[in-house]
């Protein structure tokens, strides 16, 4: 009984919480191989600076993933910048619930070189434990290997 008193205490202690902020930054390689993306003239390889920004206040959680980096295949530079959004907006005074997934992945040829890119949106509205909107859109250019697995 005291453990489900101390976790009631903590979940309410969470969700009154004052914002929070966390902003992490890393680096990390690229590789994407010509097998899967064949409008590349070699395997790509390279890095990415990754920056990741969450962000917490009561009933509002938010996700920001932006990845930019450039690397090479054969002779062709390329720029590769990624994206991800994410937001969760659960008010506690509110029956409605709102998901947000936003992905945008685009990879830069330069002098002439084939461009790919993908855009992605999902969202979802929950009313009382029922979803009463779904949308799920993606639009792409180039071969589904070249984007990264979401």
């Amino acid at each position: 009984m005291r453990t489900i008193s101390v976790a009631i205490i903590l979940l309410a202690a969470m969700l009154t919480a004052s914002a929070q902020v966390t902003v992490t930054q890393s680096t990390i390689p690229i590789h994407i191989s010509a097998s899967a993306c064949p409008v590349l003239p070699g395997d790509l390889t390279g890095t990415a600076n990754v920056t990741i920004v969450q962000e917490n206040t009561t009933g509002h959680i938010k996700l920001i993933r932006a990845i930019h980096g450039t690397a090479s295949a054969g002779d062709t530079q390329y720029i590769l910048v990624h994206n991800d959004t994410i937001t969760l907006n659960a008010p506690s005074s509110s029956k409605v619930v709102t998901f947000t997934d936003t992905e945008k992945f685009f990879l830069i040829g330069e002098d002439g070189a084939t461009n790919v890119r993908g855009v992605a949106t999902f969202h979802e509205t929950i009313v009382n434990g029922t979803v009463v909107s779904n949308v799920d859109i993606e639009r792409t250019v180039g071969p589904e290997g070249c984007l990264p697995p979401g």
